[in-house]
């Protein structure tokens, strides 16, 4: 279904002229993410490259984040959730996820050093540190229950759910800090997640950008 200009829902039928090329919706998208994306301080092809990657990793999660009984509604504002105060992406969207996943490249880029594996991890003892690990945990599970189910929408749930975990844990605990023990370990959950919700994009067919 397409969502029109006054927020109705209308059922895609070619008698009515409703029919809507997948074409047009990935051009929309990525039209769309080249105005939000506008004042940033990058070249015309970095600017293109994350349009692209952003816009139609929009369509593409809005598609596989519903069950495949349900019916499609494609909305671009909601496809695109934006807020202009914080810069950021935000929503059950595509975007959202590719966000987090920038976010958590950008600690890694901050840190600057080799990820250790052999680390104390008895000092991640937050709720939020337990989260993030619980979520990262679940994944071999996850991926195995969309497979045998044919469900992409499980892999889509979840992502957003370790999203949701990882910028609670952003918000509320400091990654990078004089403590070196602490940062080791919360830099381990950090690349942990990071690699959970690259390898999910990438099941879903979604690029996970380093900069957004």
């Amino acid at each position: 279904r397409i969502v029109n200009a006054e927020g109705q829902r209308e059922k895609m039928a070619t008698r009515k002229g409703t029919i809507v090329l997948l074409q047009d919706v990935l051009k929309a998208a990525i039209d769309r993410v080249h105005e939000i994306i506008a004042d940033r301080d990058w070249d015309a092809e970095k600017k293109e490259r994350i349009a692209r990657s952003v816009g139609i990793g929009a369509v593409i999660f809005n598609d596989l984040s519903r069950t495949r009984t349900k019916d499609i509604d494609f909305n671009l504002q909601q496809m695109l959730d934006f807020d202009p105060e914080t810069k950021a992406f935000k929503g059950e969207t595509g975007p959202y996820l590719q966000y987090t996943h920038a976010r958590l490249s950008s600690a890694l880029r901050k840190y600057g050093k080799p990820v250790a594996g052999d680390v104390n991890f008895a000092l991640l003892a937050t709720d939020d540190d337990k989260g993030v690990a619980r979520q990262v945990g679940r994944f071999p599970q996850i991926v195995f229950d969309a497979a045998t189910r044919y469900e992409p929408s499980i892999v889509s749930r979840f992502l957003i759910d370790l999203s949701g975990e990882v910028n609670r844990f952003w918000k509320h605990q400091r990654i990078l800090s004089d403590d070196a023990a602490m940062t080791a370990a919360r830099i381990l959950l950090v690349a942990s997640a990071r690699h959970v919700l690259k390898f999910g994009l990438t099941l879903l067919g979604i690029e996970a950008p380093e900069e957004m």
